[in-house]
């Protein structure tokens, strides 16, 4: 799973006029920005930043905008993913041409069917070894592309499923309950 960690960080913060009397508002406003998008200076996805302060009393005027150039500095929490890396998601969507997923409930993960390796799709199921690919159904998978389209977060990934891959499903039948005579033994060496 990508981590979660918390890292300081420094930005440029441009203070328009308007804002002149709440510095800290541009500050947030571009923090804002960076919610839940992935970030390729820090290596994940900010989840949410908190303790915003300039660094400097005053800030800048560069050449003859009336923008104020200035720096702050707050903390961020970084999911932090990386290509090859293999997340836990949960089934949201399942079609011929793709399975959708969530990870950490939140981001859509797609892994288009040319992705999905050892499942074959019939009567409207991905299936493994004869079971049907649920939708919240656990599964892990591999991160392909990570990308920001459109202030969207859009992560591209493959599924790799073996043979000896036994997967719970609610199609699945129940799982043999171990043999009688081990049962017997045991209760009989207890006495």
């Amino acid at each position: 799973m990508g981590n979660l960690q918390e890292d300081k960080v420094l930005l440029n913060v441009a203070i328009p006029p308007a804002l002149l009397s709440q510095p800290k508002l541009s500050a947030q406003v571009a923090l804002n920005d960076l919610l839940l998008t992935y970030v390729p200076d820090l290596s994940g996805i900010v989840l949410a930043y908190s303790d915003v302060k300039f660094t400097l009393r005053f800030g800048r005027i560069v050449y003859d905008s009336p923008i104020i150039k200035a720096r702050a500095q707050a903390k961020l929490l970084v999911c932090r993913i990386s290509l090859g890396e293999s997340i836990p998601c949960v089934v949201s969507q399942s079609t011929s041409e793709f399975l959708g997923l969530l990870f950490l409930d939140i981001f859509h993960v797609s892994v288009p069917a040319r992705n999905i390796h050892g499942a074959t799709f019939s009567d409207g199921f991905w299936r493994h070894n004869g079971n049907p690919i649920d939708i919240g159904a656990p599964l892990s998978v591999g991160v392909v592309s990570i990308a920001n389209v459109s202030n969207h977060l859009v992560i591209d990934g493959q599924i790799e499923l073996t043979t000896g891959d036994n997967r719970p499903s609610e199609h699945a039948p129940p799982s043999s309950p171990p043999a009688k005579k081990k049962r017997r033994k045991q209760s009989r060496d207890q006495k």
